[in-house]
């Protein structure tokens, strides 16, 4: 006996237009590739500021980073930083150290 699964498309006729359209642009999201965004000078002071509060007190921080055309979120604590090769050292705990490139930093934020 063959099982004719159609899918998703059984449960649209079930789903309201604004739930499709945004299950669409979700796809297109996650599908489609992701310019690496333009940081500004004060965003880029910002980011500094928030890279010295986590290696002064040990803070938790939230990494968005641009790899392979997508943005990366880490979350982690610093452990170390290289200002010439451009390197930190972040503990994400689940795998250890991870190198974060400062260039491929687009945002940061503070958790705890």
């Amino acid at each position: 006996m063959q099982i004719n699964d159609r899918g998703s498309k059984k449960w649209t006729s079930m789903m309201l237009v604004e739930h499709r359209e945004g299950l669409k642009k979700l796809d297109d999201r996650l599908l489609n590739d992701v310019e690496k965004p333009l940081l500004e000078e004060d965003k880029l002071e910002e980011l500094d500021m928030i890279l010295n509060h986590g290696v002064m007190e040990g803070k938790l921080i939230k990494f968005r980073i641009y790899k392979n055309k997508r943005i990366e979120i880490i979350e982690g604590y610093i452990k170390k930083t290289n200002p010439v090769e451009g390197i930190i050292q972040v503990d994400i705990r689940v795998n250890g150290l991870v190198k974060v490139w400062v260039k491929s930093i687009v945002d940061m934020e503070i958790l705890g």
